[in-house]
């Protein structure tokens, strides 16, 4: 619309010039942040909020560049407000508009509720322009979401857990993969703190049990916090392997061990290993393990959870129990992998490191002896290890 000079005059700030300016956008709902961006600038910057209010810019005199404004995230609340307008009579819709956060509510309440909103709101909204039009302004709030909020910690990645808690919640929603792309997105973006990645975040269970959790951990197969048990539900294979392509190289320690039990990606995902609980493990997850092989660390391919077991146990009893042709052969290949990049441990350069990992080593196959696992492949890597170290001390 066109404003007044009047109207502009009564401003006395940067902050309330955008402000003005965010609330005349007819185009689209109302954002919850805009910067204003001086065009003249040979490095364009936001103003400052309580600078003074560049009155050539705004104008646009002859030869002034103009004031540019950018929209970081767009109000949720209003949008799926309208998109409900038109289906009020829906039994539904009063409950869709009371599970909303208050007007004005910070942009992680709004997340905090959107699992709920968005399920049920496109479950009944039969607009489709109107819930793809919903998508397409999520994915921008998303992706412009200020680095303040990417980036808060509260124990853990508060937008990054939110999004694969949402997406876990209801693998099976018709616009799951949109959000998933969107969260795959999100990962690329440049501003985000590479520390995020490894810190860890309580995720509570619906019988009040939990434990913590990474953001590579809260993507990978749900188990109960013991062992020998069932998988509830999914992973989420494309933000997985978007994390780690994207961030094991910078962030090593994601890779390190992610939950109570003292568990790497590894040790989760191939535990446990009995036949009947062969068909939890889908082929994805084997070439997850394979890229972690790949990517881990000596020490992290060495490392013993808290029954003292390193990774390759699981790997090499789920294979003897399960037989080598089972999936394909897919897990023989991840038990091969592991194997083959734990040797990597010869090329360590000290005689004292090598000798204290095949100490490590030599107790990780007791343990695994003690629980009636197959040793073969282990022994193996013991045996060669050992024979390095007498070799390098003698």
């Amino acid at each position: 619309r066109q404003a007044t000079q009047v109207e502009l005059h009564r401003l006395t700030c940067v902050r309330e010039l955008r402000d003005f300016f965010a609330d005349a956008d007819a185009s689209l709902p109302a954002f919850a942040w805009v910067d204003l961006v001086d065009g003249s600038a040979t490095e364009p910057r936001p103003l400052e909020d309580h600078g003074d209010i560049p009155w050539d810019a705004v104008m646009s005199s002859s030869g002034v560049p103009p004031l540019m404004y950018i929209v970081h995230a767009v109000d949720f609340r209003s949008m799926i407000w309208n998109m409900t307008e038109s289906q009020v009579m829906i039994p539904i819709i009063p409950l869709i508009r009371s599970a909303l956060p208050p007007e004005n509510a910070p942009l992680l309440d709004l997340i905090r509720s959107f699992a709920v909103v968005t399920v049920l709101t496109c479950a009944v909204i039969e607009n489709k322009p109107a819930v793809d039009d919903f998508w397409a302004k999520f994915r921008f709030a998303i992706l412009h979401v200020p680095p303040s909020i990417a980036n808060r910690l509260e124990g853990g990645p508060v937008l990054l857990h939110l999004l694969a808690a949402h997406i876990k919640a209801d693998r099976h929603h018709v616009h799951v993969d949109i959000l998933e792309d969107i969260v795959v997105e999100f990962l690329q973006r440049e501003d985000l703190d590479p520390a995020s990645f490894a810190a860890e975040c309580y995720v509570e269970h619906w019988d009040g049990s939990g434990w913590c959790l990474t953001a590579l951990g809260m993507c990978l197969r749900k188990k109960d916090v013991r062992r020998d048990c069932r998988s509830i539900g999914g992973p989420i294979q494309t933000i997985a392997l978007a994390m780690l392509h994207r961030w094991a190289d910078e962030v090593p320690s994601m890779m390190g061990p992610l939950n109570d039990l003292d568990d790497t990606a590894l040790h989760h995902t191939l535990e446990p290993t009995r036949s009947v609980h062969a068909s939890d493990k889908c082929p994805w997850e084997a070439s997850l393990c394979e890229l972690l092989a790949t990517r881990m660390s000596v020490q992290q391919l060495c490392h013993r959870n808290r029954e003292g077991l390193v990774a390759l146990s699981y790997a090499e009893d789920f294979v003897a129990n399960t037989g080598a042709d089972w999936a394909h052969g897919i897990w023989v290949r991840v038990r091969e992998v592991i194997k083959h990049n734990m040797f990597r441990a010869l090329e360590l350069p000290g005689a004292a490191e090598l000798s204290d990992l095949a100490d490590d080593l030599q107790d990780a196959l007791a343990s695994a002896r003690q629980e009636g696992m197959a040793t073969e492949h282990l022994t193996e890597v013991v045996d060669t290890i050992q024979r390095e170290v007498h070799a390098k001390t003698t």
